[in-house]
């Protein structure tokens, strides 16, 4: 009997919460999963049984996340295998190297972990470092010996470096006398110096070339010098030429009726190598020279390099750079045509999947299908859909030929959420019914599925594949169309977002190659300015504001970026839910100043960097932002007075950022500065501040003291409901304590005793701030709630004169509204 489906889909649920706690590391939640999926194996035996569909289990999530404490508990209590693998051959150690999670990669290493291991491919972790420019990480697997020219499928560490344009860490592996003249074990032939002039890397080029790298040497049809000038990159042919490189080393081949090079650079498989190759082209009897490689690509900077140093070709009429573009660009013109014409004339239709040779059915056991058949549409039809896949299973043993099982089948697993064994039916039954437009819809339903589950994403392309060929079989389908047309969007959809996912990890990285490149990827003749200023993530932030946020201050590539997004026109105002870029500069705190670089002790940038560049730019320094912010209604002078970061608001005066300005409470930043006991910016605000009547010494002394004890002085009018100058306070306390909610750690505030009396009418308004709290408690909107409940006044007098923070564990169960 099938087990029954809805206590599979159970187990499966609890599997994905297990897998999903190891990747988060939270071990308290993991022990209570562990122990709901223990079905008397014991707890080491559950959790080193349950894994992915791909074979990884909790420790090759955890490793893959950093989660080290997990990773300990996983190891040492529970005696997990350290060398374990997944389906791909990977260990927890390469999964955690590809991350760069060093001292994840340490703690393994301590505990046994081989990082001589190979996955399938016959990439290391070190390949997985090399590769995505891990270079403490490179350097610790170094030290422990591992083979710094280990072969993979796509080559050496080296050459994953090299390919992946990673200059550091090419450096150090040359340090550790990688091998430049190393090939990959196949056809093509690739070392590290064509890795790197195929990515464009003039500076892993220059590296390479100077540890005696041979710059003549071939893969395949192709030459270094060949590869820069299809490129365009004359920087690397410069480099090459002056190094010895051939200009007049040519194939006789065609350099464009098929692709020149590609390069798969998916970080989960790392460098795959060079593909592709030149094939004849018409028209040149003495063979392809670099030269005609970059005129066909259209690249003037690179002809222009290579013209003075390469001899006359006697084809082309006119020995010039104008003239050897022209005619090259003619005959690939012609070329085209010709391969389009010659396309068209063999064109012919095949069978989608060819049957095979089927074995012969009784009529007899077509019977005892037919029945099966019968009983098994009954169970579908009742959405018994475990007892219809048994059923149908009988029914194809009687009858494998028959393809209509096989789609029934399919559509019974499709319901039962198991795409792959949908996929698998779905196939088969189009291997046996090839011009049934029913088998495709299935294996393009199966397909569908499979882009939901996380170990098989990305699969559009084929359910569009598999939905447009049912389209060609019956066009009059709208079933058929109409799936089409949705897998396509889909694709289009993720990839999209895929793309500006990347772009805006790269711009959190600081990484402005990348950026660059995947800017102008996303170009749909905007312009750069335009297309970068219309990516936003899902918190409306933009490109510009992400290399400003605080845990980003370590990198310094970060300026960099910015500089690039200026001087591409970037609008320095552009408003998002977390405020203007001025304003998370203008926010960084006196603590994230300045930063340094942990290795050398250089400085590396200050947001200060950031607000000259923004004002030269002619940023609007005294923009408001809304009250849907993090700071609320404010100016970026007001949230600099809040920090006390003297040199940003001298910065923003300077720029004629206005010290009357005052926020939605009636503050003004020398109020914001005073009240949180800035005194470095009361220093800088006082002199352009005009004298505040109110306050008897107009002095930075007097000043703050006003400002601290006003409060206590002017009870009643908070008891009116008057919160004159503890707007400031408010706003500063929201954003503080949102902050910690989001953070690992929550903490209560508890008031001390002795608090003074309060009036009824306070009391009556405290009631009514906190019900508007409960209302925002109730749909889980914490930070309204949370301001809500601050500005009760009868709490806000409590908090203000005199209150202690106690915290408690983040596990805790925060309390229901009262």
């Amino acid at each position: 009997m099938a087990p029954d489906a809805t206590d599979a889909l159970a187990v499966r649920e609890k599997v994905n919460k297990f897998l999903k706690a190891a990747c988060s590391g939270d071990i308290e939640l993991f022990k209570k999963l562990a122990k709901q999926l223990d079905d008397g194996k014991g707890l080491a035996g559950t959790v080193a049984d349950v894994k992915d569909g791909n074979k990884r289990g909790a420790l090759i999530f955890a490793a893959r996340e950093g989660k080290i404490e997990l990773c300990k508990y996983l190891v040492e209590e529970l005696k997990i295998d350290v060398n374990e693998k997944d389906d791909e051959g990977e260990t927890p150690l390469l999964h955690a190297a590809r991350q760069g999670h060093t001292t994840t990669v340490q703690y393994l290493l301590e505990q046994g972990a081989d990082p001589a291991i190979p996955s399938a491919s016959g990439a290391t972790a070190l390949h997985h470092a090399a590769g995505n420019g891990h270079v403490e990480l490179v350097k610790l697997l170094l030290s422990k010996g591992v083979d710094v020219d280990l072969q993979s499928e796509a080559g050496t560490p080296l050459m994953w470096a090299a390919g992946f344009g990673q200059e550091e860490v090419v450096k150090v592996l040359l340090e550790h006398h990688a091998n430049v003249h190393t090939q990959t074990e196949d056809e093509n032939n690739v070392c590290p110096l064509v890795s790197a002039v195929a990515t464009d890397s003039l500076p892993c080029v220059e590296l390479l070339v100077k540890a005696g790298a041979d710059v003549n040497v071939r893969t395949g049809d192709a030459t270094p010098l060949l590869i820069a000038a299809h490129n365009g990159s004359a920087g690397v042919i410069n480099c090459l030429l002056q190094a010895g490189a051939d200009p007049n080393a040519a194939e006789e081949v065609n350099i464009l009726s098929a692709p020149l090079l590609s390069i798969n650079e998916d970080q989960s498989d790392g460098f795959s190598g060079l593909t592709g190759g030149f094939s004849a082209l018409t028209g040149f009897q003495d063979g392809t020279k670099p030269i005609q490689v970059a005129a066909a690509s259209g690249s003037r900077e690179a002809v222009e390099a290579l013209l003075p140093v390469t001899e006359r070709i006697q084809s082309v009429p006119e020995w010039s750079v104008d003239g050897v573009i022209e005619f090259v660009q003619s005959e690939y013109k012609r070329e085209q045509e010709r391969a389009e014409a010659g396309r068209k004339a063999n064109k012919s239709r095949e069978p989608i999947i060819p049957k095979k040779d089927l074995p012969e059915v009784s009529p007899e056991a077509k019977k005892k299908a037919a029945d099966a058949k019968a009983r098994a549409d009954e169970a579908f039809n009742r959405k018994d859909f475990a007892t219809a896949i048994d059923t149908y299973t009988q029914a194809i043993d009687f009858d494998p030929t028959d393809g209509t099982l096989f789609s029934n089948r399919s559509l019974c697993w499709l319901r039962l959420g198991q795409a792959e064994r949908a996929l698998s039916d779905a196939r088969a039954c189009r291997e046996l019914r090839p011009d049934w437009a029913k088998g495709c819809y299935r294996e393009g339903a199966a397909l569908r599925l499979l882009q939901a589950c996380p170990s098989s994403p990305g699969r559009f392309e084929e359910a569009a594949n598999a939905f447009y060929e049912g389209v060609q079989i019956n066009p009059d389908n709208m079933e058929l169309v109409t799936a089409f047309r949705e897998a396509v969007e889909a694709g289009r959809k993720v990839h999209a977002t895929n793309k500006v996912k990347t772009l805006m990890e790269a711009a959190c990285a600081g990484n402005i190659k990348i950026f660059k490149k995947l800017a102008k990827g996303l170009d749909r003749g905007k312009g750069l300015a335009a297309t970068v200023a219309s990516v936003k993530d899902g918190k409306e932030r933009g490109p510009l504001t992400l290399p400003l946020r605080k845990d980003n201050l370590r990198c310094a590539r970060h300026i960099q970026l910015v500089k690039l997004l200026l001087s591409k026109g970037v609008d320095v105002d552009l408003q998002s839910d977390a405020g203007i870029p001025l304003m998370w500069a203008a926010g960084l705190g006196q603590e994230d100043a300045v930063k340094f670089d942990s290795q050398t002790g250089d400085q590396l940038w200050q947001p200060i960097h950031f607000l000259r560049g923004a004002v030269s730019k002619g940023a609007n320094v005294n923009i408001k932002t809304g009250e849907a912010t993090r700071y609320g209604e404010t100016t970026p002078l007001l949230i600099a007075a809040n920090n006390g970061n003297a040199e940003i608001m001298y910065c923003l005066l300077q720029a004629g950022a206005d010290p009357n300005a005052t926020d939605e409470d009636g503050n003004k930043p020398i109020h914001v500065a005073a009240t949180t006991g800035n005194r470095a910016a009361v220093e800088a605000l006082l002199a352009v501040t005009p004298q505040i009547q109110s306050v008897p010494e107009w002095s930075v002394d007097g000043v703050i003291e006003f400002m601290q004890s006003d409060y206590r002085r002017k009870q009643g009018s908070i008891e009116a409901g008057g919160e004159e100058n503890y707007g400031a306070i408010l706003r500063c306390l929201r954003t503080r304590l949102e902050d910690e909610f989001k953070g690992l750690k929550q903490e209560c505030i508890i008031p001390k005793k002795d608090l003074p009396e309060v009036t009824p009418e306070a009391k009556k308004k405290a009631a009514d701030a906190k019900a508007k709290g409960d209302e925002a408690f109730k749909r889980n909107d914490l930070p309204r709630a949370i301001n809500a409940y601050t500005q009760v006044p009868i709490r806000l007098i409590g908090f203000l004169l005199n209150f202690q923070l106690y915290p408690f564990p983040s596990s805790y169960p925060l309390p229901d509204a009262d």
